[in-house]
């Protein structure tokens, strides 16, 4: 009988049978290993899961906001003092799922996954994130002043027109911007440099 050495992955029962065995090079497999472990951690992958998804919002709001302005902008019928409100808050809304949520995303994608160091965007940071609060600190008076105006609207629904007109619909949507616009440089006062 012929004698077969024992070799790592020959496994023949038979000792006239050739096994082909294929040579690997080891090199080549620990660098895909390496490759793949240093692709992207679970943070990193949470962040473009999350950056996705803003991504679809920034589209709808952007998309759906739009049409909304449009058809009040173009459609007479649609003029009325709770239109006005509505359309304003989509005027905002526009504003904010477009530069802003746009530039949010942007941030993320860049100092999380691609850079990894947020201390070198610092400036950056302090001269873009009151103005993405801009939007919120209008978002929110136009709220209440919806509230206030349906409010009106079902407490006092006779006196409604007489309470409510058009030029204090447009004096609340002003001083909403104002109290915004107002708030956000407040915010730019903490960046001066005392020394």
């Amino acid at each position: 009988m012929e004698r077969i050495e024992e070799l790592p992955g020959n496994t023949s029962l038979f000792p006239g049978q050739q096994i082909a065995t294929k040579e690997f090079d080891v090199q080549e497999i620990f660098t895909e290993v390496n490759l793949i472990r240093s692709s992207f951690s679970s943070a990193q992958v949470s962040v473009i899961v999350k950056c996705s998804g803003m991504l679809i919002v920034i589209v709808v709001g952007i998309f759906g906001n739009t049409l909304l302005f449009t058809a009040y902008k173009t459609t007479p019928s649609l003029w009325t003092k709770s239109n006005m409100l509505v359309a304003g808050l989509a005027f905002v809304d526009i504003i904010h799922s477009g530069p802003t949520l746009i530039y949010y995303v942007t941030y993320q994608l860049l100092v999380y996954v691609f850079n990894n160091d947020p201390c070198k965007y610092a400036t950056l940071v302090s001269i873009f994130t009151p103005l993405q609060r801009m939007s919120v600190k209008v978002i929110n008076p136009i709220f209440i002043v919806i509230a206030l105006d349906r409010y009106i609207a079902v407490v006092y629904p006779m006196h409604y027109e007489t309470k409510i007109t058009e030029r204090k619909i447009k004096f609340a949507i002003g001083f909403c911007w104002i109290y915004g616009i107002a708030l956000t440089v407040f915010f730019y006062c903490w960046l001066i440099n005392a020394n």
